[in-house]
C-alpha cells in the first residue's frame, strides 16, 4: 500500500474517494499544470471567486472558497462550488496533457448560464490535449457545445467572433451518444455530430411538447 502524501485529509467533508484522490494531487510538491490559467478565467466568471487549498506545504489541512477577503470552508459554501471542487482543484494541480477524466452530470447545481461556461471550459480543455467523457442532462450544456462545433467547422472569416478561437472543436474531435431507455435496458445510439453540430431530438422534442400545451392553455384561457 501506498504511503500518504500528505498529513491531514484535504478536507473531512467530502466523500472518502474524493479525499483520497486529491491526496494524490495536493502533494506538498504541488505545482499548476498548464490548465490552470483556463481554471482560473471559469472561477472568475462562474463561480465568483477561487477554490483552493489552506495550510502549509506539509500540512494540506482544508479546502475554501475565497471571495475576495473573505475565506469559506467547503462545507459552508454553496453547493455548486462543493460540486466543482474536486475536478477544478485536479485541472489547477494535477491534470496532464493526455490524461483522461469521466465527468457525470458535472451542470446539476450549476445556473444555465454557467453551464453554458463550463461548456466553454471543456471544449478549451479538449483543444488543449485533455480528454473528456461527460453524461449531461442539461440542454443547455449540450446547445453550447454543439455551438462550439459549429463554430469550430465555420469557415465564414466575416462571422461574429461570439465564441474564441481556443472554443471551436472540430466534429472529429467529438463523438455523442444518445442512451434511450429499451426493456429495462438502454439502447445506446451514436449520433451523428456535423457542420450544424450535435443532435438534440429529444430535447426539443420536450420544447415542442411543452410549447404545444402553452398553446392549449392560452386556447382555453380565450375561450
Amino acid at each position: 500500500m501506498r504511503e500518504s502524501t500528505y498529513v491531514s485529509p484535504p478536507d473531512p467533508n467530502l466523500a472518502i474517494v474524493a479525499t483520497d484522490f486529491l491526496g494524490e494531487q495536493l502533494t506538498p510538491t504541488r505545482r499548476t499544470s498548464r490548465f490552470a490559467d483556463l481554471v482560473t478565467e471559469f472561477e472568475k466568471t462562474a463561480m465568483r471567486g477561487t477554490i483552493d487549498v489552506k495550510g502549509s506545504p506539509s500540512n494540506i489541512a482544508d479546502i475554501v472558497f475565497v471571495q475576495g477577503a473573505k475565506q469559506f470552508p467547503l462545507n459552508a459554501s454553496a453547493s455548486s462550488v462543493k460540486d466543482m471542487a474536486v475536478f477544478l482543484l485536479y485541472l489547477k494541480y494535477g491534470a496532464r496533457s493526455n490524461d483522461m477524466i469521466i465527468l457525470e452530470e458535472p451542470e446539476t447545481c450549476l445556473h444555465p448560464t454557467n453551464q453554458t461556461l463550463l461548456a466553454r471550459l471543456l471544449a478549451r480543455l479538449t483543444n488543449r490535449g485533455f480528454n473528456i467523457i461527460v453524461t449531461t442532462h442539461s440542454p443547455f450544456f449540450v446547445e453550447q457545445l454543439s455551438n462550439c462545433v459549429v463554430a469550430g467547422e465555420n469557415h465564414n472569416e466575416n462571422e461574429s467572433e461570439s465564441i474564441s478561437s481556443d472554443e471551436k472543436i472540430k466534429k472529429s474531435n467529438v463523438a455523442a451518444y444518445n442512451f434511450v431507455p429499451d426493456d429495462g435496458n438502454y439502447k445506446i445510439t451514436q449520433l451523428n455530430v456535423d457542420n450544424e453540430g450535435i443532435p438534440q431530438y429529444e430535447f426539443t422534442e420536450v420544447y415542442e411538447r411543452l410549447y404545444n400545451e402553452l398553446l392549449d392553455l392560452e386556447g382555453e384561457s380565450d375561450a
